[in-house]
């Protein structure tokens, strides 16, 4: 840069501008600062005055509640009675003074002056008919100004907030009688404290706001009633500074004032607090700042101000040298990036310049052409690294490539490709892809293959190879066609997978979807597949319903490891049994279906699978044998269709599962077709009995041994339709199988209860109870366990007279649900009863550790004994072990004297059958209660 030239007109140019911005800066700080003080003072003014008139508002907010309450005082007629105690009086005054702390003293006086009762005592017997307070008080609401207390001064503690003796301000009006008589004046004498808290709490809620506000109460002619830490209440008067007259003619004043305390000035305001609002006060508010304090931040903001001129000038000036040196030397710029560029520094950026001279020209051009150069450079750069990636990926890809020439001859694979077709890049460069064929695609597959690809311009679809060694595999191909920038065709692109792992696995899950998993029979759904597709090819064939008899039992016994063992090993067995031509499938549980051509022989079939199945089992050292029951149908001579079919083969095998018998199938005829309509037919007439309540309760009575007096009653169902009686042992199996048992036992538990409630009513039932037979279906669901509870509750019914009787096979039954059911019975305080015990498989462990209070003998050991001499060993011992529990027995189907007396003789606690009553219909035992109540039948 060459020495400034103080006479160029670089030089004059620059010292013109700097000197312009000076005095533009100057006039702009000048006004700034004025500006922010008058801003910043209007808004300490409106601050000084919110505070005034919020420390006024609660000023005033005190002595108008507190008004309040010595104009209720005043006018309740208990004070002005003169029967009523003075003690009693000074409990309600001293009550009232001691919920709210700003009340120093409360007292009332009579007509003449005299103090008659005041809190804690004070000043009774005082005359202060002299008192302000007193004269103008019984005329009416009168408030007194700020005094100082010469009589509770000494027997009260001095305020907390000054120096100054203890001060009060009074409140009065005139004691009324009921009937409106003056008889005294009532007095409150508020503690000047309170003034002092409520300026605390006004300064509480700016004390985020840097400030030094004070705020003070002053009388109309200048004294304190309420100084500062700063300025204390003493005797000085502030009557002569500025605005404090003004202010008694107008609401606020403010201004700067010079106090005569510190001799210093404050920004000032003062209001006139409560004038012509509260009669009898007279107060102005005073809130000062020093203005040292107020004004502070228009001073910081005018030094920060004249340092940002300061630093503004210093910037501008530089910004001025380099500009004359821009407009100066760009030739000598342009020169020296120049040489840098021609020594080969490919960092330089050449300047340009925003001219239409010569020199702004050059610039430009220049600068766009080192632009186009370095532009070009960074393209190649950027596609050789395009190249050596796509090189990268092209040797690195998990799939093959291969890339064909516009005359389809290969021209390169990567490593994938010769991997998975055992080619190397070397032997198939050249060669078409024709070498890959594998003889199973014929040429349509091909020519629809490339026409497809040159119209859309890419295919995806899968294709069988072969590779070096001959072997033939699966693949998922992608072809692309290549084309360069006008559209003509440069090669193709060919990228494949080999799938064969992943066509095996499809293969393996389709056959699995089809197989049932545990008796690798086909299952439900394949089965029924099959089998529609039989019958609609018109095919006579045979369906076999064959059924495991007990398998439940053995489940619930050994475990469903054990089950499901005996099911694939019978899974086995039938798919053996099977003639050339029949299939079969697993239903569901321990349920198979066969499929067998009408052709062959069915019965022969049906009786090889049966003996199969009946082969005794040996599991982990157990041997078993297992039942089995087979249902047979014909299609199309029993059925239509196949879910015909499999109903007439299910009814079939249910005809013959739970009978003795000496064979294992059953042909379904006429006579099972008959049975079936009539089932429907009684399953509809069920279900309308229960939306019609067509049900009645009959009642079975339960005798005590030797007296033979009714102790309880077996609830039991019946149902007549069109005039028939129906056994239950017809229709509470349908109603089970049709899923309905639940809602009728809830039928039977509202009616039987609402029946008990009516005849206990009558005190007929005392000492009895009676009994309800619940199926394992209500058990499992605690929907009616809860109708029982709401019903117990409605009826009144007590739970001790109810015993709910309970099976063995539910007994056994280990689900959550019902072990929660019988547990909730029990909470309940119902009795359980174990009935038909001796019948089914529960263990003597499994009776101890439930809450049993009675087991029930099945009739079957009760008819018998008298021939059996094991059936009598057997309910001795039934009774024997109850006793022994303290449970009570109770033996069922007691029909002749006989057996009565040898069950009394063993010591069955309760017999129950036809010997002493028959069920009987709720009308006929009403009937009977009210003939002879308290007579056993």
């Amino acid at each position: 840069m060459h020495p400034l030239n103080w006479h160029s007109i670089r030089f004059k140019l620059l010292a013109a501008l700097l000197v312009s911005l000076a005095v533009v800066l100057s006039g702009f700080y000048a006004y700034q600062h004025r500006h922010a003080e008058t801003l910043l003072r209007q808004e300490i003014e409106q601050t000084q005055l919110e505070l005034a008139e919020r420390l006024s508002d609660l000023l005033q907010a005190t002595m108008e509640t507190h008004a309040r309450q010595v104009e209720l005082l005043s006018n309740l007629s208990l004070l002005a009675d003169t029967t009523v105690p003075a003690q009693r009086k000074r409990r309600i005054l001293e009550r009232a003074k001691s919920v709210d702390k700003t009340i120093a003293w409360i007292g009332f006086t009579d007509t003449a002056g005299n103090i008659l009762v005041g809190t804690e005592g004070l000043l009774e017997g005082k005359n202060v008919a002299h008192r302000d307070w007193f004269i103008k008080g019984i005329r009416g609401l009168h408030f007194g100004n700020v005094h100082d207390a010469f009589l509770l001064a000494k027997i009260m503690p001095k305020p907390k907030w000054d120096d100054l003796p203890l001060r009060l301000v009074d409140i009065s009006a005139p004691l009324r009688t009921e009937k409106g008589e003056v008889v005294g004046v009532l007095c409150m004498h508020l503690g000047w404290d309170f003034a002092f808290a409520a300026r605390k709490r006004v300064l509480e809620e700016i004390r985020d706001l840097n400030n030094a506000y004070e705020l003070m109460v002053l009388t109309p002619d200048g004294h304190l009633l309420m100084g500062t830490e700063n300025l204390p209440s003493k005797a000085m008067t502030f009557a002569s500074l500025p605005g404090f007259q003004q202010v008694r003619d107008k609401e606020a004043w403010h201004g700067i004032v010079t106090w005569p305390d510190t001799h210093q000035p404050y920004l000032t305001t003062f209001i006139n607090a409560v004038a012509n609002q509260l009669p009898g006060l007279d107060w102005i508010i005073a809130v000062r700042e020093p203005t040292e304090v107020a004004f502070a931040p228009a001073r910081d903001l005018a030094e920060k101000t004249l340092w940002a001129f300061l630093i503004a000038l210093t910037v501008i000036s530089a910004t001025m040298f380099g500009l004359v040196e821009y407009f100066f030397r760009p030739i000598e710029a342009l020169t020296r990036e120049a040489e840098r560029i021609n020594e080969g520094d490919r960092n330089v950026k050449l300047p340009t310049f925003d001219r239409h001279d010569e020199v702004g020209v050059l610039s430009r051009a220049l600068s766009r052409l080192i632009d186009n150069l370095e532009q070009q450079l960074h393209q190649l750069q950027a596609q050789q690294r395009e190249l050596r990636i796509y090189a990268q990926i092209f040797e690195c890809a998990p799939v093959a490539i291969m890339i064909l020439d516009e005359d389809t001859h290969i021209v390169t694979v990567n490593p994938a490709f010769e991997q998975i077709t055992g080619h190397t890049a070397e032997q198939i460069r050249g060669k078409t892809p024709r070498i890959l064929a594998s003889g199973r695609h014929d040429k349509p597959f091909y020519e629809n293959f490339w026409k497809t690809l040159l119209e859309k311009g890419q295919v995806s679809t899968i294709i069988y190879n072969r590779r070096a060694n001959g072997e033939i595999y699966p693949e998922r191909l992608i072809a692309a066609v290549l084309r360069d920038d006008k559209g003509g065709i440069m090669g193709y692109l060919g990228i494949f997978t080999d799938i064969s792992e992943e066509e095996q696995a499809r293969q393996e899950i389709e056959r699995l979807s089809r197989m049932d998993l545990l008796t690798n029979l086909h299952n439900r759904h394949t089965f029924l597949d099959l089998l529609q597709q039989a019958m609609e090819n018109k095919q006579s064939l045979w369906l076999l319903f064959v059924d495991l008899d007990h398998f439940k039992t053995i489940n619930d016994t050994l475990g469903h490891p054990i089950g499901d063992a005996i099911l694939r090993l019978v899974g086995h067995r039938i798919k053996a049994a099977l003639p050339e031509g029949a299939f079969a499938g697993r239903y569901g549980g321990d349920e198979f279906l066969i499929c067998l051509p009408g052709d062959l022989a069915v019965e022969e079939t049906a009786r090889a699978v049966a003996a199969s199945i009946k082969k005794p089992y040996r599991l982990n050292d157990i041997e078993l044998t297992v039942g089995v029951s087979i249902g047979i149908a014909h299609h199309p001579q029993h059925a239509e269709n196949w879910n015909d079919l499999i109903t007439y083969a299910d009814a079939a095998m249910l005809s013959i599962k739970h009978k003795v018998r000496d064979w294992d199938w059953k042909m379904f005829d006429a006579k099972l077709h008959q049975q079936l309509k009539q089932r429907d037919y009684l399953i509809g007439a069920l279900k309308d009995a229960l939306h019609k309540n067509a049900f009645q309760l009959a009642w079975q009575p339960k005798v005590s041994r030797n007296s033979h007096e009714w102790r309880s009653f077996e609830v039991l169902l019946r149902w007549q339709h069109k005039g028939e009686w129906i056994s239950p042992a017809r229709f509470i199996p349908l109603a089970e199988e049709i899923g309905i048992i639940d809602q009728i036992d809830e039928w039977v538990i509202t009616h039987a209860l609402q029946t008990w409630q009516q005849w206990q009513a009558h005190g007929w039932t005392e000492g009895c109870s009676f009994a309800l037979n619940l199926s394992a279906a209500t058990l499992r669901s605690p929907k009616a366990i809860e109708r029982l509870e709401n019903m117990l509750g409605e009826t009144g019914v007590s739970p001790v007279q109810v015993t709910i009787e309970i099976t063995e096979t539910m007994l056994m039954e280990e689900s959550d649900s019902v072990q929660h059911a019988i547990a909730r019975l029990e909470a309940l305080g119902c009795s359980l009863s174990l009935d038909d015990f001796g019948t089914g498989y529960a263990n003597l462990e499994q009776i101890s550790r439930l809450p049993l209070d009675q087991i029930k003998i099945d009739l079957r050991f009760v008819q018998g004994m008298q021939q059996s001499r094991k059936d009598r060993l057997i309910v001795e011992q039934i009774t024997q072990f109850a006793h022994a529990l303290q449970m009570t027995t109770v033996a069922e189907g007691v029909e002749t004297a006989e057996q009565a007396a040898e069950l009394e003789a063993i010591g069955v606690d309760l017999l129950q059958g036809y010997y002493f009553s028959k069920p009987l219909l709720s009308e006929a035992l009403e009937a009977h209660f009210r003939a002879a109540p308290t007579q056993a039948l």
